[in-house]
């Protein structure tokens, strides 16, 4: 069986209804629904969950007591859950039709602890955005994930006992799904990407702001350096990463200004590379390497990434 989990914030109702309605009429029937309201003053989310729970007896809500963010979230739906594999699915999103029957073929009876998917982009009215998911092969996923996350967190299915023995999610206020991926590669999990279009991805237009996107840098800087230094089951603690956020500037104004403003010269100056403008291109990103210690990071990164993907088939 597959134990769905999902959790409800600020969403508005048409979306989770189209979301709620696109899992529950999957082809593949076998599955639980768990939902976790993580705002507990949202009445009506806490009306409509209530509706659903009538509605189909696959569905099942918890809700917190206070607002814990999506990571501890999800570990209370984990807890509830008693399937073999556990599928995220996020409230604003909207699933394919036969999304369940293909990965529960996917990763059933075969080694593979995690299986995700490709997925196609709508905006926040439900039309089509022109974007494309990229797709890697297994030996890319293995290769890329030290280095980014290439995975797409709503589109996972993965092994429950696989889960539970790396301990589940931990306490990071984003990319809480990329440290769950590396602790599954420290045990030698056995992940792959299908090429399928498995769900609808919602983009807000506001959806990361400017202030978050340093700290979000830095988060994943930190939990990279957990798997690097092998001690990425062990070295966490909540306290060590607010001390890294600290060290590396994540709540200072200008190492923020300074992040955002090199961001925007790295992206500028690749598309000056696409368009021929080899001098342009060349120049901004030397300028970007020497310039800012924040940035600099990230575009080493980038360089691997880009490496693996064209020379690793």
């Amino acid at each position: 069986m597959i134990s769905v989990l999902t959790s409800v914030y600020n969403e508005n109702e048409s979306e989770i209804r189209e979301a709620f309605d696109s899992i529950l009429g999957q082809t593949y029937r076998d599955f639980e629904l768990i939902v976790v309201l993580d705002n507990p003053n949202n009445e009506t989310a806490r009306r409509l969950l209530d509706e659903y729970v009538r509605r189909d007896s696959r569905v099942k809500v918890a809700v917190n007591e206070k607002n814990i963010g999506l990571a501890l979230s999800m570990n209370v739906a984990a807890e509830i859950a008693t399937g073999e594999y556990l599928l995220r699915m996020d409230a604003d999103d909207v699933c394919m039709p036969d999304r369940f029957q293909k990965q529960f073929d996917a990763i059933d009876g075969t080694d593979c602890a995690l299986v995700c998917g490709s997925y196609d982009f709508i905006d926040e009215a439900g039309n089509p955005l022109p974007q494309k998911a990229p797709f890697y092969n297994e030996r890319q996923l293995t290769k890329l994930l030290p280095y980014r996350n290439v995975i797409h967190h709503p589109t996972v299915i993965m092994r429950a006992d696989k889960f539970r023995e790396v301990g589940g999610y931990r306490n990071y206020p984003c990319a809480q799904d990329y440290d769950l991926w590396l602790r599954l590669l420290l045990v030698g999990a056995k992940m792959r990407m299908l090429p399928d279009k498995l769900i609808k991805y919602r983009v807000r237009a506001a959806s990361t702001t400017l202030s978050k996107r340093y700290r979000q840098s830095c988060t994943g800087e930190y939990i990279r350096r957990l798997y690097w230094q092998k001690n990425g089951m062990s070295g966490y603690s909540y306290e060590s990463y607010l001390a890294y956020l600290e060290k590396r500037g994540a709540n200072d104004k200008d190492a923020n200004v300074d992040f955002i403003a090199n961001s925007a010269l790295y992206q500028e100056s690749k598309r000056a590379l696409k368009r021929g403008r080899v001098f342009s291109g060349v120049f901004g990103l030397a300028k970007v390497v020497f310039k800012s210690k924040y940035y600099r990071p990230n575009i080493v990164n980038s360089a691997i990434v880009a490496y693996i993907t064209k020379f690793t088939k």
